[in-house]
């Protein structure tokens, strides 16, 4: 049976993609830094008839020591991890730059974009150990340059995302490394 994790999937996007994959067998893990999302998210998914199996993770996408345990745990449990997805993130107030402090700044480029490089590489060393597996990184806003006012460091972080993703298809296809790796586009997302 394939395992699938998704970052940052309590709720939004990231569950209704793990809902998914749950209800086609798939062994689920849910990782979410906000405990109280990640016990519902659980509790929803148990309703659902699957063959696949259910892990959690209290995680913060942020640490490469958390992510770390969590790719150990899920190997322990499951043997493999067949797709990841770097779905976690945050948005920006509604501000143009000069109005937003240093702490929001630096706290959106650590979800949005070190956390994907750092989950990706700690992933990545496990799948070519392992010799297969996705990684699919989640675009968003600025990913294809767009801009709007009150958006510039969230389409900032996304199109970062996007160069980072195509170089790794790059580096991952030159390597011969037998991982896919690819972008996941889902256009406007109203979530909570």
């Amino acid at each position: 049976m394939k395992t699938v994790v998704i970052t940052g999937s309590a709720r939004g996007f990231g569950y209704a993609m793990l809902e998914l994959f749950y209800k086609n067998n798939y062994n689920v893990v849910v990782t979410d830094i906000n405990e109280t999302e990640l016990d519902k998210a659980v509790i929803k998914l148990a309703k659902i008839e699957s063959e696949g199996e259910i892990l959690s993770f209290n995680v913060d996408v942020t640490k490469s020591s958390d992510i770390d345990i969590v790719i150990k745990e899920i190997i322990a449990e499951f043997g493999s991890i067949d797709i990841w997805i770097n779905n976690a993130g945050v948005n920006q107030p509604n501000k143009p730059i000069w109005e937003l402090d240093e702490n929001t700044i630096n706290r959106l480029i650590d979800i949005d974009i070190k956390a994907v490089v750092n989950s990706t590489r700690l992933v990545l060393n496990q799948m070519n150990k392992q010799g297969y597996g996705a990684i699919y990184n989640v675009e968003g806003h600025g990913s294809n340059d767009a801009t709007i006012t009150g958006l510039s460091i969230y389409g900032m972080s996304k199109r970062a995302v996007t160069y980072f993703t195509d170089a790794l298809i790059h580096e991952v296809k030159e390597k011969n490394i037998n991982v896919t790796i690819g972008k996941i586009t889902p256009g406007i997302m109203i979530t909570n």
